[in-house]
This record gives C-alpha cells, sequence and structure tokens, in this order.
C-alpha cells in the first residue's frame, strides 16, 4: 500500500469515528416532535449517518486509489495551518453556541471563517456571515420548527 492510500484510509477511518461520535451525541435527542417536525437530534442524526457513509466510501475508495496524478513534495506552511485553524473555529463555535447562542455564534463562526478561506474586506465577510445565519435561523427555526440555542439574555 503506498503513501496516498494510507493517508486516504486514515481519513476514512477518523471520518467514521467522528460519525459515531456524532451518533452518540445525539442519541438522547428526540428526532421528533409531535405536530412540530423535526426534533432537536435529526438533523445530526443525518449528518452523522451521511458522514458515516460517505466514510465508508472513502475506505472502500483507498484500496483501489493507484495514485496516478498527484503531485509529489510536502505542502506548504499555510496550507497545512488552514485546516488546524478551521478545527479551531469549530471547537470555539461549540463551545460559544450555548453561551451566546445560535445567531450570535453563527455570525461570529462564518465571519472568521470567511477570513480563513481569504475574505479580506470586513463588510463582505460580515454580510456573508449575516445573510447565512440569519437564512439558517430562519430555515430551521420557522421553517422546520426547530429549537436552537438562545443567547441567555434575549
Amino acid at each position: 500500500m503506498n503513501r496516498v492510500r494510507k493517508s486516504e484510509l486514515v481519513t476514512g477511518v477518523v471520518l467514521l469515528c467522528f460519525s459515531g461520535v456524532i451518533l452518540l451525541g445525539v442519541r438522547g435527542l428526540p428526532l421528533a416532535h409531535k405536530g412540530t417536525g423535526f426534533g432537536p437530534g435529526a438533523f445530526p442524526f443525518l449528518i452523522g449517518i451521511g458522514l458515516g457513509i460517505l466514510a465508508v466510501l472513502q475506505i472502500v475508495k483507498s484500496f483501489f486509489n493507484e495514485g496516478r496524478g498527484l503531485r509529489s513534495g510536502r505542502a506548504s506552511a499555510e496550507s497545512q495551518a488552514k485546516p488546524i485553524t478551521v478545527l479551531m473555529a469549530i471547537i470555539g463555535y461549540t463551545g460559544c453556541i450555548n453561551l451566546f447562542g445560535f445567531l450570535v455564534s453563527t455570525i461570529l463562526f462564518l465571519f472568521v471563517a470567511t477570513r480563513i478561506f481569504g475574505e479580506r474586506r470586513y463588510l463582505v465577510g460580515a454580510l456573508y456571515a449575516g445573510g447565512f445565519a440569519c437564512l439558517t435561523y430562519l430555515f430551521f427555526c420557522v421553517w422546520l420548527k426547530v429549537t436552537l440555542p438562545v443567547w441567555s439574555l434575549w
């Protein structure tokens, strides 16, 4: 097994473990509420199932990949730092969501994410973050009637 296939196999196994953690984390949440539709556990449960399926596909793919067309050499320090920065932002987001609520935490997270991925204009990043967070909030709270965390001061 060559180097590329090993990295794909490791990625698949890590994603499969992450899927298991998600599914274990939502096991106590109701998937549906009577008369209101989706419950707070429905979306994370679907994400966990989808991630698990994709992880298994990645593992299977790692055995059939021949490694053609790949660049040799090491990745730059900037390309290695970006995933770590995103992971730290996600960890911060999950830590802040119960403190500041869904809407405020999501706006802050998306603003940071737009900066990480290269948007240098503050106004554009703020518009992306605010617009997407508000649309997501409306989609889940109004249309799906899912209860999301709110800021304790509201």
